[in-house]
């Protein structure tokens, strides 16, 4: 009788599990499964030079389906201190339907490695 109470209480507890994870669950988050980086608004900053030609760029890009992704680029390589650190860099990139690169934007995030030289 207590295996069975047993096996009981772990198949309960799995499914009292497997409600909590799923997207019914009064405790699931509202924005849980969708992608965040779609819906990051874009920041103009019209003082920079070349802001509003990039600006019409993406603007004349929209008018087409345009995709955007984000990729990390490596900005340079260093030896500090018999470590090497890579210094990468996110840049928003926009293609079209065809997947050819209309434009490449720097952001302001970077991503360091640290390996240790031997």
């Amino acid at each position: 009788m207590k295996k069975y109470m047993y096996i009981l209480s772990i198949i309960a507890l799995i499914t009292l599990v497997a409600y909590l994870e799923s997207p019914n669950s009064p405790l699931a988050h509202p924005n849980e499964g969708t992608n965040m980086y779609s819906t990051i608004p874009s920041v103009e900053d019209s003082d920079s030079p070349g802001a509003t030609e990039a600006n019409s760029n993406v603007e004349n890009a929209e008018e087409e389906a345009v995709l955007t992704s984000l990729e990390l680029k490596l900005e340079k390589t260093e030896l500090v201190d018999g470590y090497i650190i890579e210094t990468y860099r996110e840049y928003e990139i926009y293609n079209n339907e065809a997947g050819e690169v209309i434009e490449s934007v720097a952001t302001e995030h970077y991503e360091y490695l640290k390996y240790l030289d031997e």
